[in-house]
């Protein structure tokens, strides 16, 4: 199953599990989103996070395990923390997971 539709038939899953940690949003970029990758890439979210919510994702976090048990533990899953400052041009080339629409092909463009 290609990646994409994969997240979108489980983006209800993921946003109740992300929930629980502050998170209001997840949002899918890279290889993932534009359908460039294999089975093997890695699924890139950008999580975005209640303002009230103190902290930051630590590698190998939680969450991390939590997603991997929804979209498959043979999948790597990386996660920026939106109050990066790194993460602003992520996120603007980025589509947020309850958006996705499996029929559209994005592009960088």
């Amino acid at each position: 199953m290609p990646t994409l539709l994969h997240v979108y038939n489980n983006r209800s899953s993921l946003m109740r599990r992300s929930a629980e940690y502050g998170i209001q949003s997840l949002r899918l970029y890279g290889s993932a989103l534009y359908e460039k990758g294999n089975a093997k890439s890695s699924i890139d979210l950008i999580a975005i996070f209640d303002p009230t919510v103190e902290g930051s994702i630590p590698s190998n976090s939680f969450i991390e395990w939590e997603l991997k048990n929804v979209l498959g533990r043979d999948r790597d899953i990386s996660i920026v923390d939106s109050r990066q400052t790194t993460a602003e041009q992520l996120i603007l080339s980025s589509v947020d997971i309850m958006n996705i629409d499996p029929n559209c092909i994005y592009s960088k463009e």
